[in-house]
């Protein structure tokens, strides 16, 4: 019975070995591009009002309007969201 949970913990291994080749592939965070300023000015002025910080926070709220834009309308041809 040994030899089962041995071929299942290798499975198990695989899985989670290939899950972490396919999450390395990924491409970084596309919203953290505003955080490195050259210009000492930019930096000034980034440190009174956070435009790096408000820039994500809108990149953040438009993906998720428009991820909204384009499952609102599955969810009602499939009658899941009334409305």
């Amino acid at each position: 019975m040994d030899w089962l949970f041995d071929i299942i913990n290798s499975l198990f291994k695989e899985i989670g070995e290939a899950g972490e080749y396919f999450i390395g592939r990924l491409p970084p965070s596309p919203l953290h591009w505003v955080g490195n300023f050259d210009n000492e000015i930019l930096a000034w002025v980034n440190w009174l009002v956070p435009i790096g910080e408000m820039i994500v926070i809108g990149q953040g709220w438009l993906l998720c309007i428009g991820a909204w834009y384009v499952v609102r309308p599955i969810l009602k041809w499939v009658n899941i969201a009334g409305g």
